[in-house]
């Protein structure tokens, strides 16, 4: 739920805090590596010039990778056994040609097959990318528009005040729709898939980059129904004609198969689950899969394959993927690619970082390309709750640089800029008592004229004010002694208005983010009263048993009413979501910001009151 994903993704943020290409607070992926280490041999993969068919052979010349992947063998071994990531799978792609890859370990913990680069996985989120190029090639041919409003929608968006969203927009979360279904996102392969969540518009297209699952079933559907064909089976198709002839097999299938590598959480196996959105989130393949895919991105000057075809594909659909498109209105000047996250490093050399990760239940996948050095490396792993995967992507990439390019070293802890700007479109603003963000109302408390004490999950923090008007953050402990989390040493806050509302900003790893808004006492609407009370959650599934959420509370503060739950695997914090109602079946999730407008179904009498949002039911145990 956004009353849950979002806290996820702080959490993360929170453990994660070295990944060296951030996105603010949606950060932190996952990174992968092998065990018995194997260069690629030129026989695998051999050379054949002429062919516009990418050949993922050896790169410019090994040198410099050798003490790499010494130290990556030793390092994927211990990740090894410690049993949480048991397989593993890495590759280094330089100038459109692999310079290096290895793999690890088994396809399960305690198996006997050996996770290996043909070990077939699924991809997540990955999935987008093969959408996106699929969609920027029609439009190539001009079989699509990508940058034309939609025409046929669902009825849902017809009502809508706002225009239509284009393909372009959808391929970039920037379409203004709400996330999605989230309860049963991954289902046991012999269970039944849920059917689709429900389809509305919470904001204006191109206003703010915002993650939208049925946004991208949306641009899926518009792109088979304008071909009228296949899209899954289109894409299949042509993604094989990557693979060059007498290569080591590349594959990608929608279909999960008997040898595919098990997810791992905890150290435990899980069962063999599949997307339950497959033409969406459901790829499945393997490294050797990535390579080809990746490559042609790290050749994008063309100066391995000077003709520049890639099967069906061009070279100016790949670059169209990592092309930096204007973000939406409140995305402050970032721009994002389709498929990709692009933000600039922080560290010094490296520049433009292309990003995108899956990380479906028990499994880690991502691609991190470093752009302006046509250089990428590809981690792919079985588990999902490895401490020590967390860094190995950007870890990798680092060193890669290092002994190819000299680049100076990445430095930790970087300090906070002197002096950070707000965005041109905004002006400071008093601040408010409360704010709606993505991970819970943040309210401001004591105040002096150095800075307030507020209080967001339960936790107490402090703002001081800097002489550029931000405000640097410590946590309180005990409600007294500062404490500083590493992510917060990266973290600053300002209160701004835009077009009369005030917002809350956030300045984190570089980059300037919006936080929320500020809220006020809402109406007293006295028949919302009739919904307090503790609720709950009669469908579990295995988000909510991660997230060890199985029950919530509905209570008002000065007439706002708010979800309040609690996240026990980390300083027990204890989100509280700002609710709005809309009308006497649906309630909305308060504020403007990533996530923010959601909307949730009740129902019910007063006998017997339910709640539903994204899929995930409640029902009220006890009145407060």
């Amino acid at each position: 739920m956004t009353l849950r994903c979002a806290s996820w993704q702080v959490w993360a943020v929170l453990r994660r805090p070295r990944s060296d290409f951030r996105a603010g607070p949606l950060l932190a992926m996952a990174l992968l590596v092998q065990c018995s280490f194997a260069y690629a041999q030129s026989a695998q993969c051999p050379e054949s010039p002429g062919s516009g068919t990418l050949r993922a052979a050896p790169g410019p010349s090994v040198g410099g990778l050798e003490a790499i992947s010494k130290d990556y063998s030793r390092r994927i071994k211990r990740i090894n056994r410690r049993g949480a990531a048991p397989g593993i799978a890495v590759a280094v792609i330089e100038h459109g040609r692999l310079s290096w890859s290895a793999a690890a370990g088994f396809t399960q913990r305690r198996g006997k097959q050996a996770f290996q680069p043909d070990t077939v996985v699924p991809l997540g989120r990955l999935s987008e990318i093969p959408i996106a190029l699929s969609a920027v090639r029609r439009a190539r041919e001009g079989q699509l528009d990508l940058n034309e409003p939609l025409t046929q929608v669902p009825e849902a968006l017809l009502q809508s005040a706002w225009t239509q969203p284009s393909l372009r927009q959808l391929l970039a979360h920037q379409g203004g729709l709400n996330g999605g279904r989230l309860h049963d996102l991954y289902v046991k392969q012999e269970q039944t898939h849920p059917p689709p969540g429900p389809m509305y518009p919470i904001r204006a297209p191109g206003l703010l980059e915002s993650y939208s699952l049925v946004g991208y079933r949306l641009a899926y559907n518009t792109v088979e129904r304008r071909l009228e064909t296949d899209l899954s089976a289109a894409i299949i198709e042509d993604l094989a004609q990557l693979r060059a002839p007498r290569c080591a097999p590349s594959r990608f299938t929608y279909a999960l198969g008997n040898n595919d590598a098990r997810g791992h959480l905890d150290k435990n196996v899980l069962d063999p689950l599949t997307a339950s959105d497959t033409a969406v989130l459901g790829l499945r393949g393997n490294l050797h899969g990535m390579i080809d895919l990746v490559a042609p991105l790290t050749d994008l000057d063309g100066k391995t394959n000077k003709r520049g075809e890639y099967g069906s594909y061009a070279r100016a659909d790949f670059a169209e993927l990592v092309r930096q498109t204007p973000g939406g209105k409140l995305d402050f000047g970032r721009r994002g690619g389709l498929g990709f996250s692009l933000n600039e490093s922080q560290r010094e050399g490296v520049g433009l970082v292309a990003l995108a990760f899956g990380m479906p239940p028990g499994y880690r996948t991502e691609i991190r390309i470093a752009l302006d050095h046509q250089t990428a490396v590809i981690v792919i792993a079985n588990g999902g709750d490895e401490e020590d995967v967390d860094d190995l992507g950007s870890d990798l990439l680092d060193d890669v640089l290092t002994a190819r390019k000299g680049l100076p070293a990445r430095v930790e802890d970087l300090p906070l800029p002197e002096r950070v700007e707000l965005p041109d479109t905004l002006s400071p603003a008093p601040w408010a008592q409360r704010y709606a963000t993505p991970i819970g109302r943040l309210k401001i408390e004591r105040v002096n004229e150095n800075g307030f004490d507020f209080e967001i999950f339960g936790r107490p923090f402090r703002a001081t004010m800097r002489e550029d008007g931000w405000y640097k953050l410590s946590y309180r402990l005990l409600g007294v002694i500062p404490l500083r989390f590493s992510v917060l040493k990266q973290t600053l806050l300002h209160s701004a208005s835009w077009e009369g509302q005030s917002v809350l900003l956030a300045h984190i790893f570089g980059r300037t983010l919006l936080v929320g808004s500020a809220v006020s006492a809402g109406p007293k609407d006295a028949w919302t009263n009739d919904w307090l009370g503790e609720y709950e959650l009669t469908n579990p599934d295995l988000l909510s048993e991660l997230l060890e959420v199985d029950t919530v509370t509905v209570g008002k503060e000065d007439d706002l009413l708010y979800i309040e739950y609690e996240l026990p695997f980390f300083l027990k914090l204890v989100p509280r979501v700002l609710l709005e109602p809309l009308d006497r079946t649906q309630l909305m999730v308060s504020g403007i910001g990533p996530l923010l407008g959601e909307r949730l179904q009740i129902s019910g009498d007063s006998d017997n009151r339910r709640m539903e949002y994204a899929g995930y039911r409640f029902e009220r145990k006890s009145d407060r």
